[in-house]
């Protein structure tokens, strides 16, 4: 395209090329082409980034590296915020079956989904509107031994105000400040 001055390409098309390689596992040549982007002046975003992550990842359990749990809660967060929350579910019901029989003793040494993983699941089902889901989540993090954090309570707030549910949000903010979770600048009933 460059060559015969058609059209100079931007990061649009690079990190659609860079997905396509990821995709096929040419996981070098994504990486060449991501250098060779940044020396043309053409800065990546967060697509050409997650692109990125997701190929190391793929490359990681295709070389039978197993991924930590703050690899888990990365890939939960980034589909997430991308709005694929049946993937995030995915990896983090994958993420409790890689721990299959040891679960009990990877629980002891700290290896189990942790508040951010909840968070990262919760902020994706509410964005996706699926809020019933995401409480349910909450409900569901005692039982892990993980008590809900403020961010954990001012996402589900703000869901529950933007689908006029305020009655139930205003319970939630209730029971919030009845576990001695202090609000922020960013609770609050709308």
């Amino acid at each position: 395209m460059q060559t015969h001055g058609h059209y100079m390409p931007g990061v649009v098309i690079y990190s659609t090329i860079i997905d396509s390689l990821c995709k096929d596992q040419l996981l070098p040549q994504a990486l060449q082409l991501f250098a060779e982007m940044k020396i043309k002046g053409i800065p990546p975003d967060v697509v050409t980034y997650n692109t990125l992550i997701r190929g190391l990842c793929t490359e990681m359990l295709v070389n039978n590296i197993p991924p930590a749990i703050r690899t888990y809660n990365m890939l939960i967060d980034m589909y997430c915020k991308e709005g694929k929350v049946d993937k995030a579910r995915a990896t983090f019901e994958y993420m409790i079956k890689i721990c299959g029989k040891l679960i009990k003793l990877m629980v002891k040494y700290g290896c189990q989904p942790d508040v951010v993983t909840f968070n990262s699941l919760i902020n994706g089902y509410c964005k996706s509107g699926k809020i019933d889901k995401a409480l349910c989540l909450l409900q569901d993090m005692p039982l892990k031994g993980l008590t809900p954090d403020v961010v954990t309570y001012t996402t589900l707030i703000d869901s529950l105000c933007k689908e006029s549910r305020f009655s139930c949000a205003h319970q939630l903010f209730k029971e919030m400040k009845a576990q001695g979770v202090k609000p922020n600048v960013f609770t609050g009933i709308h």
